[in-house]
């Protein structure tokens, strides 16, 4: 082997190890340009990490509680033991910031089928995601014991894809829209 061949060589290797930090420099200056979003995002986690705590200092709890939180929105929704305890956890969850709370948690024994709730909400995802016309990050899609709740801040039109989506499963699921409307509007 030659010096130029070894010089080749060294300059694939470099542009090779090279490439790999252009998706970190990608993913650096998306985050300044969307600081935004990430302190959207970033408040949304710890509103939900201060509900899970709320939520977590009942150990009598047999079920899960699913708790969605998007753009200060914040989703209850599964099974309480008794209405006390339901009284007790909104009142504390009242008292969080937040800009809606949407309390779906009803007084009941039994609990839901994770599974199945899971295999609702992802086909749905794969619909949203598969439509070139529909963000799939201004969507939370959250099943409760075959109950779809769909949030989010959207455009009327993206709104409609979204529940025409969940009106055509093969089976009918009970829908609950928590989406908020906003027009895009020409300014000049």
């Amino acid at each position: 082997m030659n010096i130029k061949q070894g010089c080749q060589i060294i300059c694939w290797l470099s542009f090779f190890g090279l490439a790999g930090c252009m998706s970190q420099l990608w993913t650096g200056a998306s985050l300044i340009y969307d600081r935004h979003t990430m302190y959207k995002t970033m408040h949304d986690y710890r509103l939900a990490s201060k509900v899970q705590h709320i939520l977590n200092q009942h150990a009598n709890i047999r079920c899960k509680i699913d708790v969605a939180v998007f753009n200060q929105d914040i989703l209850l929704a599964g099974y309480l033991p008794n209405e006390a305890m339901l009284q007790t956890f909104v009142t504390k969850i009242s008292q969080l910031p937040y800009r809606s709370l949407f309390n779906y948690l009803s007084i009941s024994d039994k609990c839901p089928n994770s599974l199945q709730d899971s295999w609702i909400t992802t086909k749905i995802k794969a619909y949203i995601i598969a439509d070139a016309e529909i963000n799939p990050k201004q969507f939370k899609i959250i099943t409760v014991d075959n109950k779809i709740f769909i949030m989010g801040d959207v455009e009327a039109k993206q709104a409609k894809k979204v529940l025409n989506i969940v009106r055509h499963l093969q089976r009918s699921y009970q829908m609950v829209n928590l989406m908020k409307y906003y027009e895009l509007r020409a300014v000049g």
